[in-house]
Protein backbone atom coordinates (compact mmCIF):
# COMPACT_ATOMS: atom_id res chain seq x y z
CA UNK A 1 0.00 0.00 0.00
CA UNK A 2 2.81 2.26 0.96
CA UNK A 3 5.05 1.44 -2.42
CA UNK A 4 1.80 2.34 -4.38
CA UNK A 5 0.92 5.50 -2.41
CA UNK A 6 4.86 6.52 -3.39
CA UNK A 7 3.87 6.02 -6.84
CA UNK A 8 1.07 7.67 -7.38
CA UNK A 9 2.96 11.32 -5.09
CA UNK A 10 5.89 10.68 -8.17
CA UNK A 11 3.17 10.64 -10.88
CA UNK A 12 1.34 13.80 -8.82
CA UNK A 13 4.72 15.46 -8.56
CA UNK A 14 5.61 14.73 -12.45
CA UNK A 15 2.51 16.23 -13.58
CA UNK A 16 3.41 19.49 -11.62
CA UNK A 17 6.09 20.11 -13.18
CA UNK A 18 4.61 19.99 -16.58
CA UNK A 19 2.34 21.65 -15.34
CA UNK A 20 4.92 24.29 -14.42
CA UNK A 21 6.86 23.90 -17.16
CA UNK A 22 4.04 24.42 -19.40
CA UNK A 23 2.58 27.63 -17.95
CA UNK A 24 6.47 29.41 -17.42
CA UNK A 25 6.76 28.65 -21.29
CA UNK A 26 4.15 30.18 -22.08
CA UNK A 27 4.92 33.49 -20.65
CA UNK A 28 7.90 33.28 -22.47
CA UNK A 29 6.31 32.42 -26.03
CA UNK A 30 6.98 35.02 -28.19
CA UNK A 31 3.57 35.46 -29.59
CA UNK A 32 1.52 38.53 -28.92
CA UNK A 33 -0.42 39.01 -26.01
CA UNK A 34 -4.38 39.64 -27.28
CA UNK A 35 -5.33 43.19 -27.70
CA UNK A 36 -5.86 44.73 -24.42
CA UNK A 37 -9.68 46.03 -24.03
CA UNK A 38 -10.46 48.61 -26.24
CA UNK A 39 -10.28 52.46 -24.26
CA UNK A 40 -13.81 53.87 -24.04
CA UNK A 41 -14.56 56.49 -26.58
CA UNK A 42 -13.33 54.21 -29.77
CA UNK A 43 -16.06 55.62 -32.09
CA UNK A 44 -16.36 58.24 -34.24
CA UNK A 45 -19.86 59.70 -35.45
CA UNK A 46 -20.06 60.73 -39.44
CA UNK A 47 -20.87 64.32 -38.94
CA UNK A 48 -16.95 65.45 -38.51
CA UNK A 49 -14.88 68.46 -37.46
CA UNK A 50 -10.77 66.71 -36.64
CA UNK A 51 -8.44 66.54 -39.28
CA UNK A 52 -8.42 63.91 -42.03
CA UNK A 53 -5.57 62.42 -40.37
CA UNK A 54 -5.16 60.36 -43.97
CA UNK A 55 -1.59 60.93 -44.77
CA UNK A 56 0.73 60.42 -48.16
CA UNK A 57 3.83 62.71 -47.10
CA UNK A 58 2.15 65.31 -45.59
CA UNK A 59 -1.34 65.64 -43.31
CA UNK A 60 -4.11 66.03 -45.18
CA UNK A 61 -5.63 70.27 -44.79
CA UNK A 62 -8.47 70.01 -41.78
CA UNK A 63 -12.41 69.69 -42.79
CA UNK A 64 -13.75 72.13 -40.11
CA UNK A 65 -17.21 71.47 -41.71
CA UNK A 66 -19.15 69.42 -40.11
CA UNK A 67 -20.94 67.00 -42.45
CA UNK A 68 -23.25 64.08 -42.22
CA UNK A 69 -23.09 61.03 -45.13
CA UNK A 70 -26.32 60.97 -45.13
CA UNK A 71 -26.46 64.95 -46.45
CA UNK A 72 -23.77 64.56 -48.84
CA UNK A 73 -23.22 61.74 -50.09
CA UNK A 74 -25.42 58.68 -50.66
CA UNK A 75 -25.05 55.25 -48.20
CA UNK A 76 -23.30 52.63 -50.22
CA UNK A 77 -23.67 49.68 -49.40
CA UNK A 78 -21.84 47.58 -52.17
CA UNK A 79 -18.45 47.28 -51.66
CA UNK A 80 -16.34 50.21 -52.31
CA UNK A 81 -13.37 52.44 -51.16
CA UNK A 82 -14.33 55.67 -49.97
CA UNK A 83 -12.86 58.66 -51.32
CA UNK A 84 -9.83 60.11 -50.13
CA UNK A 85 -11.59 63.62 -48.10
CA UNK A 86 -14.67 61.77 -47.83
CA UNK A 87 -17.04 61.95 -44.53
CA UNK A 88 -17.34 58.75 -44.96
CA UNK A 89 -13.43 58.02 -44.84
CA UNK A 90 -12.94 60.81 -41.88
CA UNK A 91 -14.95 58.95 -39.79
CA UNK A 92 -13.85 55.85 -40.18
CA UNK A 93 -10.01 56.78 -39.92
CA UNK A 94 -11.08 59.42 -36.72
CA UNK A 95 -12.65 56.33 -35.23
CA UNK A 96 -9.31 54.03 -35.40
CA UNK A 97 -7.28 57.15 -34.85
CA UNK A 98 -8.60 56.96 -30.90
CA UNK A 99 -7.06 53.78 -29.98
CA UNK A 100 -4.31 53.74 -31.83
CA UNK A 101 -3.61 57.18 -30.57
CA UNK A 102 -3.85 55.37 -27.13
CA UNK A 103 -1.51 52.80 -27.62
CA UNK A 104 1.37 55.07 -29.17
CA UNK A 105 0.81 57.90 -26.62
CA UNK A 106 1.11 60.61 -29.67
CA UNK A 107 -0.81 61.88 -32.90
CA UNK A 108 -1.17 60.25 -35.99
CA UNK A 109 -2.43 60.39 -39.33
CA UNK A 110 -2.34 57.49 -41.37
CA UNK A 111 -0.87 56.16 -44.99
CA UNK A 112 -3.70 54.05 -46.05
CA UNK A 113 -2.73 50.93 -47.82
CA UNK A 114 -6.20 49.93 -48.23
CA UNK A 115 -9.58 51.23 -46.93
CA UNK A 116 -12.78 49.01 -48.03
CA UNK A 117 -16.17 49.27 -47.03
CA UNK A 118 -19.13 46.77 -47.47
CA UNK A 119 -22.55 46.90 -45.45
CA UNK A 120 -22.01 48.59 -42.77
CA UNK A 121 -17.93 46.87 -42.26
CA UNK A 122 -14.79 48.71 -43.00
CA UNK A 123 -11.24 47.32 -42.72
CA UNK A 124 -8.70 49.27 -42.84
CA UNK A 125 -4.63 48.59 -43.85
CA UNK A 126 -2.40 50.94 -43.11
CA UNK A 127 0.31 53.02 -41.17
CA UNK A 128 0.36 55.06 -38.37
CA UNK A 129 2.73 58.31 -39.25
CA UNK A 130 3.39 61.22 -37.47
CA UNK A 131 1.25 64.48 -38.48
CA UNK A 132 4.13 65.72 -40.32
CA UNK A 133 4.05 62.67 -42.49
CA UNK A 134 7.65 61.09 -40.87
CA UNK A 135 7.56 57.71 -39.48
CA UNK A 136 6.81 56.58 -35.52
CA UNK A 137 9.73 55.83 -33.52
CA UNK A 138 8.09 52.46 -32.25
CA UNK A 139 11.31 51.79 -30.51
CA UNK A 140 10.03 54.80 -27.70
CA UNK A 141 6.69 53.16 -27.51
CA UNK A 142 4.79 49.91 -25.62
CA UNK A 143 5.88 48.10 -28.59
CA UNK A 144 10.41 48.64 -28.32
CA UNK A 145 10.17 45.25 -26.95
CA UNK A 146 8.36 43.13 -29.75
CA UNK A 147 10.27 45.36 -32.41
CA UNK A 148 13.75 44.95 -30.83
CA UNK A 149 12.99 40.62 -30.57
CA UNK A 150 11.28 41.06 -34.75
CA UNK A 151 7.97 40.55 -33.97
CA UNK A 152 6.71 43.94 -35.44
CA UNK A 153 5.69 44.97 -38.68
CA UNK A 154 4.94 48.62 -38.38
CA UNK A 155 1.42 48.81 -39.25
CA UNK A 156 -2.26 48.91 -38.28
CA UNK A 157 -5.09 47.01 -39.36
CA UNK A 158 -8.32 46.94 -38.18
CA UNK A 159 -12.26 46.11 -38.35
CA UNK A 160 -14.26 48.93 -37.43
CA UNK A 161 -18.86 48.66 -37.92
CA UNK A 162 -21.34 51.19 -38.66
CA UNK A 163 -24.47 51.73 -36.30
CA UNK A 164 -26.78 54.59 -36.72
CA UNK A 165 -24.31 56.81 -38.65
CA UNK A 166 -21.61 56.09 -36.12
CA UNK A 167 -18.29 53.73 -36.68
CA UNK A 168 -17.04 52.13 -34.07
CA UNK A 169 -13.55 50.07 -33.77
CA UNK A 170 -14.58 46.13 -33.39
CA UNK A 171 -10.93 44.97 -33.49
CA UNK A 172 -7.58 46.39 -34.62
CA UNK A 173 -3.79 45.53 -34.36
CA UNK A 174 -0.55 47.90 -34.00
CA UNK A 175 2.64 45.75 -35.92
CA UNK A 176 0.88 42.71 -36.22
CA UNK A 177 3.14 39.50 -37.83
CA UNK A 178 0.15 37.50 -38.95
CA UNK A 179 -2.55 38.40 -40.82
CA UNK A 180 -5.95 38.26 -38.55
CA UNK A 181 -8.31 40.07 -40.86
CA UNK A 182 -9.98 36.68 -42.16
CA UNK A 183 -10.12 35.53 -38.11
CA UNK A 184 -11.97 38.81 -37.40
CA UNK A 185 -14.37 38.87 -40.47
CA UNK A 186 -15.42 35.42 -39.00
CA UNK A 187 -16.03 36.12 -35.44
CA UNK A 188 -18.19 39.55 -36.25
CA UNK A 189 -19.97 38.72 -39.37
CA UNK A 190 -18.67 40.81 -41.56
CA UNK A 191 -18.04 40.36 -45.40
CA UNK A 192 -14.72 38.74 -46.06
CA UNK A 193 -14.37 40.69 -49.96
CA UNK A 194 -13.47 43.88 -47.84
CA UNK A 195 -10.32 41.68 -46.53
CA UNK A 196 -9.23 41.10 -49.76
Amino acid sequence: MVACSRWRLGWIAAFAVLVACTVALAACSPRRPPAPPKPPGTTATIPTSTPSGEATAQADATDDEKTSIRESEPLDDSLHTPKRGSAERKAVLDALRVPVEGDLEQEVVFKINRIAVHRSFAFVNGMPLQPDGDEIDYSKTKFADDLEQGIFDAGVLALLKRENGTWTVLEYAIGATDFPGDYWAEQHGAPKDIIR
